[in-house]
């Protein structure tokens, strides 16, 4: 009993006052930091994602523009070139390629079966190999195709360009063929970049790759990469095996041909094994 007379309150009365007096003041008015916010936090989780994916979109954009420019390996002799064209005039078999830049089987024409096919008939006198333009992809096809013959027109380098623009392929119109990975092309090879940027816009290029591009089409060639053999149509990507066959079979109705110079028999077109198609 205190002094006052009062029974002090027992344990189990102040937990029970307690209880009925709730949490204390101290507890239930502090006050929740601004950031732990159901709004700030949502906020905060939103800007993350927008700025990863701006990342991703970039890093995606901004692959082919920013890898190193890959020169291809070896050159053609300067006496096998003529022009958009390779070996003898007076090669009994004349064999035509059209191609579109961004083509990826026509990448694999250039680099695997084009070196074979020079070393093999090419420097021999057997084939004379002419590019074609078959331009369908998008505008840096375009852009790549006028590349070419702005090379050729500035330096005669036009297989040195060919060479360089099937080497650095990197999918369809995502910048590995912007105008400046173009004249950075230009400049591996020892054009001067301005000049040959200027020669991207030059018109009669322009019409050149576009009358070229319909002159195939209209012979009925829909796909890239299409080989047009003493003039049969041989369309798709074929074994190296396949292209010698047409080759040796392109010599053979050659040297069959009548003494009159009127034409060999026809042979049937190869089927396609590879290729892209123009819509």
């Amino acid at each position: 009993m205190t002094q006052s007379g009062r029974t002090p309150p027992t344990r189990k009365d102040r937990r029970a006052q307690e209880r009925a007096a709730g949490p204390s003041s101290s507890a239930s008015t502090a006050p929740r930091p601004a950031w732990k916010s159901p709004v700030a936090l949502i906020s905060l989780a939103v800007v993350v994602v927008g700025v990863a994916i701006v990342a991703l979109l970039a890093l995606n954009s901004s692959k082919p523009s920013g890898a190193a420019i890959k020169v291809p390996p070896g050159a053609i002799a300067a006496d096998l070139r003529d022009g958009r064209s390779l070996g003898s005039p007076d090669a009994p078999v004349v064999m035509e390629v059209y191609e579109d830049p961004q083509c990826p089987v026509c990448g694999r024409f250039s680099r695997e079966r084009e070196p074979l096919l020079i070393s093999e008939y090419v420097k021999n006198g057997l084939v004379r190999l002419t590019y074609r333009d078959l331009v369908f992809i998008g505008q840096e096809s375009l852009d790549a195709a006028v590349g070419m013959r702005a090379a050729e027109q500035l330096a005669g380098m036009f297989w040195d360009y060919n060479a360089i623009v099937f080497e650095n392929q990197d999918g369809e119109n995502q910048g590995a063929f912007s105008r400046e990975r173009l004249g950075l092309m230009a400049e591996k090879i020892g054009l001067d970049k301005a000049a040959f940027t200027a020669l991207l816009d030059d018109a009669t290029l322009i019409a050149a790759v576009n009358e070229e591009t319909a002159g195939g089409q209209a012979l009925g060639i829909s796909q890239t990469p299409t080989l047009v053999v003493n003039g049969v149509i041989k369309p798709g990507l074929p074994t190296w095996d396949d292209l010698a066959s047409m080759v040796e079979t392109a010599l053979a109705a050659a040297s069959r041909a009548p003494a009159d110079g009127s034409p060999a028999a026809t042979a049937v077109p190869a089927a396609s094994v590879g290729s892209s198609t123009t819509p």
